[in-house]
């Protein structure tokens, strides 16, 4: 999870679909699926800027611009960025995140779309793994809500690389076929301090 967790700036909106998951994905247990619906070009000219700020030193701004390549938009391309960085409520502690997400498509025949689009994100996080503990008795220190036993070492860096192409076939009566295929490669490293015991770790897939 420290590697690769979808950054929402890429996603247009996120479909619940209730029931057996093994109607929709696999194996069939009770539940359901959550889809992630990734952003795609429209044929118009469009900017879109948001910013939010919150507790704690958290901030964040998105821009979205899209663009038709082609008159009428049979070629059409699509830019995200996003820019998170943020403290907690407790002492040394940091996440802040980099992210760009393109991509680009083409209407090969009035029914026929060709998609090819890729993202970045370089993460880099303190965080408080070990919590606050609890005294010889097992009843808990009343200790300031901000306390924290991050140490100023402890920190970790995270980069991922996606890379997806795919086809949409359209046909009468709504009837759509899809074929997508993608690449996915992630890295990190981390210090991580618990309790006065320190390791490191590092990841490459």
């Amino acid at each position: 999870g420290h590697y690769i967790n979808p950054n929402l700036a890429m996603y247009d909106h996120v479909e619940v679909l209730r029931g057996v998951d093994g109607l929709f994905s696999g194996m069939g247990n009770p539940g359901g699926v959550i889809n992630l619906v990734r952003k795609r070009p429209i044929t118009e000219t469009q900017l879109i800027g948001t910013a939010s700020a919150g507790s704690w030193n958290n901030y964040r701004l998105e821009l979205d611009g899209n663009v038709p390549i082609t008159e009428g938009g049979a070629i059409r391309a699509r830019l995200v960025g996003s820019y998170l960085d943020r403290d907690f409520f407790y002492d040394r502690a940091t996440d802040r995140r980099k992210f760009i997400y393109g991509i680009v498509e083409m209407d090969v025949t009035p029914t026929t779309t060709i998609f090819i689009s890729g993202n970045y994100e370089d993460r880099f996080r303190k965080a408080n793994y070990s919590g606050i503990p609890y005294d010889d008795t097992g009843d808990i220190i009343h200790l300031p809500r901000n306390t924290s036993f991050v140490t100023s070492w402890a920190a970790g860096n995270f980069e991922s690389w996606e890379l997806a192409a795919g086809l949409e076939q359209r046909f009468g009566r709504d009837w759509i076929l899809k074929a997508n295929a993608g690449f996915i490669k992630g890295s990190g490293f981390e210090e991580i301090s618990i309790w006065g015991y320190g390791f490191g770790s590092e990841r490459t897939f």
